[in-house]
Order: C-alpha cells, then sequence, then structure tokens
C-alpha cells in the first residue's frame, strides 16, 4: 500500500485501535523504530545535480516514470524503515515563490518506482503524478496544479460575525479542505495532538457526503466523521438557508486519556473543564449532490443563534453539490477482499479476521497504516456510518505491546493464549482485548461492545478468513 495513503490516514491510533487524532508514531512508549534518514547518493551524480520544478515538468511528460528518473538527483533524502514495504526520497522544491514537497515512493524489494506525490507546503492541496496501482487516478497536469489555488470561495460566500476573520484555505481539514476562522479574543489551548479544527474558533469545509441521509428530500440524520467526538442530540432544520440545512450540537475529546494520565502523573492535570470543545456545526447538502459542507462555530464564543445566522447568510454557487473533484490523497474504494489478499502478501506478519461479528455490522473500510511499524486496520460500521469495531494487526511487540502499562486485565483466549483487556472509555474508542499471536500483534474495540463480546469475537478470528465472511 502506498505512502501516499497512510498520509490520509495518518491519524489512526495505533495504541487504542482506533482513529485518533494524530498521535506521533515517534513516541517512545510506543515501540516504534524511527526511520533513518540518509543523502541519497549515486557515484555517478554530479555535486550540482539538483532536481528542480522545472526537471519535474519535463520528467512528468515522459510515457511513465522510474525509479531511475529520480535517483540520480543529489538532492534528495531517503528515509528507510524496517518494517515499511516502500522507502521514499523526498524532495524540497520550489515554483513561483512557494515551496513544494515531492515524495517518491519506491518498492524495497524490487527497487521499483510505486508512487509520486507533490504537496504545496503552504495549503497542503496535492496531485498525485504517478502510481503503480490502477485503482489510483493519476494527474500530470502538472502545470495547471501549480497555477491553481483553491478556495472554498469558489464554492460559497457567507457573512461572518464581528470580530471574525477568514483564514487560508487548507486541503487537509475537513473532507478535502476547507479554511478556519480566526477571532483575536480566542484562547490559546495547548493540546499538540488534537486536530487544529476543534482548537479553532470556527470554519467552514467539505464534509463526507456519505455521513448524511435524507428522507422525503430533508436530511435526515449526519453521521460523524471523527472518532473522540460526538453529537449531543439529534440534528435539527434550520429554515431559510440556500440549501438543505441542519444544525447539531458537537464535543471533541481534545486528550487522550494517556494524555490526561500523563499530565497528573507530572503534577499539571487538565481541568475538566478544559479538556473538550463543544461547537455548533450546520451541515448543507443535497439529496442528488455529490458535495456536502459544513460550517461551525466554538461555543466558547459564539453562540446557536450566531450560527444560524451564519448559515442563513450562505451564498452557494452554480454546481456547488455536484462537484467532480479530484483528491489526489483520497483512498479509492475497491472490493476488501483484493485489499485483504493484497495485504496478506505484503506484510510480513499473519493478519487475523473474524469469522463472527455482532449483527448490524458491515466491513466498510480496510488500510495499511505505515509505521514504523506498519499496521493493518479493518473498520466494522454501523448502520449510521460510526465504527462499531475496529480490528487492527501489527508485527508481535507492537501496539500496547509494547508498553507495559497497557497489560489489562488477564483473560486466557483459545488454545490458552493470553489476553488483556481494556475498559478504555466509549468516547476513546471504547474497550479493547489485545493479544500475540504467531508472530502478530492483534487489538480489537468497539465503543458499544463488552469484554463478553470482545471474547467472542476474538475466539472466531482466523489467519486465513476473509472480509465477508463473518456470520
Amino acid at each position: 500500500m502506498k505512502k501516499f495513503i497512510s498520509m490520509f490516514v495518518l491519524s489512526c491510533c495505533i495504541l487504542l485501535c482506533s482513529c485518533s487524532f494524530n498521535s506521533s508514531q515517534s513516541d517512545a512508549s510506543s515501540g516504534a523504530i524511527l526511520p533513518t534518514q540518509s543523502v541519497v547518493e549515486n557515484a555517478g551524480a554530479a555535486s550540482n545535480n539538483k532536481l528542480t520544478m522545472d526537471d519535474l515538468i519535463a520528467l512528468v511528460k515522459k510515457d511513465t516514470l522510474t525509479l531511475d528518473d529520480f535517483s540520480s538527483f543529489t538532492n534528495g533524502t531517503n528515509h528507510e524503515s524496517e518494517y515499511s514495504l516502500t522507502n521514499n526520497i523526498e524532495f524540497s522544491l520550489s515554483f513561483d515563490g512557494e515551496k513544494y514537497n515531492l515524495d517518491v515512493s519506491y518498492w524495497k524489494e524490487k527497487s521499483a518506482l510505486s508512487s509520486v506525490l507533490l504537496t504545496r507546503v503552504s495549503d497542503s492541496s496535492a496531485i498525485l503524478l504517478y502510481s503503480d496501482d490502477s485503482k489510483y487516478k493519476t494527474n500530470k497536469g502538472i502545470k495547471a496544479f501549480l497555477n491553481t489555488h483553491t478556495s472554498m470561495s469558489d464554492y460559497l460566500t457567507y457573512s461572518l460575525p464581528e470580530g471574525l476573520s477568514k483564514g487560508a484555505f487548507s486541503a487537509d481539514i475537513g473532507s478535502g479542505g476547507g479554511n478556519l476562522f480566526i477571532y483575536d479574543k480566542a484562547k490559546i489551548v495547548n493540546a499538540p495532538n488534537a486536530p487544529r479544527e476543534w482548537l479553532a474558533a470556527g470554519g467552514v469545509m467539505f464534509y463526507d457526503r456519505s455521513h448524511i441521509t435524507f428522507e422525503n428530500g430533508n436530511i435526515s440524520s449526519v453521521a460523524p466523521m471523527w472518532n473522540h467526538s460526538g453529537f449531543l442530540g439529534n440534528p435539527e432544520r434550520v429554515s431559510n438557508c440556500e440549501a438543505n440545512a441542519v444544525i447539531v450540537e458537537a464535543v471533541h475529546d481534545l486528550y487522550t486519556m494517556a494524555e490526561i494520565e500523563t499530565a497528573n502523573e507530572a503534577g499539571n492535570p487538565i481541568p475538566e473543564g478544559e479538556r473538550t470543545a463543544k461547537m455548533w456545526y450546520v451541515f448543507f447538502a443535497e439529496e442528488r449532490g455529490n458535495t456536502a459542507y459544513t460550517l461551525y462555530l466554538n461555543e466558547n464564543y459564539f453562540s446557536k443563534d450566531n450560527i444560524i445566522a451564519l448559515a442563513r447568510s450562505v451564498h452557494f454557487n452554480e454546481g456547488a453539490f455536484e462537484l467532480n473533484r479530484n483528491n489526489p490523497m483520497s483512498e479509492p474504494n475497491p472490493s476488501s477482499l483484493t485489499g485483504l489478499a493484497e495485504a496478506r502478501q505484503k506484510v510480513s506478519f499473519s493478519i487475523f479476521i473474524p469469522t463472527v461479528v455482532p449483527a448490524g455490522l458491515v466491513t466498510e473500510h480496510l488500510s495499511i497504516v505505515e509505521g514504523p511499524p506498519t499496521f493493518l486496520k479493518v473498520d466494522y460500521l454501523t448502520k449510521d456510518g460510526s465504527t462499531g469495531l475496529c480490528v487492527l494487526n501489527g508485527p508481535a511487540g507492537s501496539g500496547l505491546a509494547a508498553d507495559p502499562r497497557k497489560e489489562g486485565e488477564a483473560i486466557k483466549l483459545r488454545s490458552n493464549i493470553p489476553g488483556h483487556f481494556l475498559n478504555n472509555q466509549p468516547q476513546f474508542g471504547g474497550p479493547i482485548l489485545w493479544w500475540e499471536e504467531t508472530g502478530s500483534y492483534v487489538a480489537l474495540s468497539g465503543p458499544e461492545l463488552n469484554k463478553t463480546d470482545l471474547v467472542k469475537i476474538a475466539e472466531s478470528m482466523s489467519s486465513t478468513a476473509g472480509i465477508g465472511s463473518q456470520s
């Protein structure tokens, strides 16, 4: 699986077997081995043979790119990892006064090019120039990318409350980009691992359309697309808006339980009132559209009336709900069965899949989380689109197994395998059951599952089962 996929799922929390806010994989307690870095060397390369944006523009005109096209340049930095199947060469480039990062990923064993991704530093917009996987859509329109800067005003306009101003567009917030609002009276919150959207005074961004459902032409439900978050109550319709709109109050956890415990042990406890952020969200969508949006304001500074007034000021440009947006960072939706078979061929550890899962759950998402170490994560979703069960596989000695504080309650599983149960809170992914088996680390979790549920699932796990074989 490619590194550009891992960038999109970087927020997966390995220790809690659920997606979390950007937890650092360099944390010493995780047991992760940090990548080594060395400058790419080529004996025949001249000392001034440095890759420039002009070189890259010329290269992408070729019918196909190869690793040799990049390995001879002297200004790349090679990132190597013991556990990853790929290495990466990173280049820092510039164009018209802006900085760009070029990520060249290649397979270790066959020294063949895997993917080439160009990212603009200022707004995190990216273009996938090459992929050896036909499931991913590439785009060689590099000149158009360099000369085009996306803005939310391309799709909608609005009138902000007094004291708020609009920040710059960033492609790495929301579901494909947006911009945060700036408030000069906002309090600085020291929560370094929380998404910056949750620390802002508000914002506007694209929202995952698949998380919004309709009934009789109106929005009937909205599912959160974040973990460590929840809606407080049901969505309410907002009248007098240009599009279908609902409002709902949400709460986001700014700290994990581990961070709270660490702060307590250090004598700097985080006050309960500062551990979460509450927001008012308004969601916009049309039943036949493929695009959705959300506006939100932080309850610390703005009221429900403020967000409703803001929502009613929104004007959508023509075609705003029927966009053909090519997000080069997005992951395709190949069949889960094919993805699992491919993953089993590419990782060094056995992958265990349950043959029994709770009723009502469906497999929706399989992803590889690049390390080190590398993990494979399978999410089983509820009808409202939230995660009901998370299955995480990795190499033995990783994840919670690397932290002696996370042994939890000892449980005997099939074949006398020692299991470890942690009664984690639902807002942090729910209870966790983890164990090690034939060189693999396996962890199960779910916000609505209990110990009995997890043990039953664990007893059904098989290293040969496929996704879709559950009963």
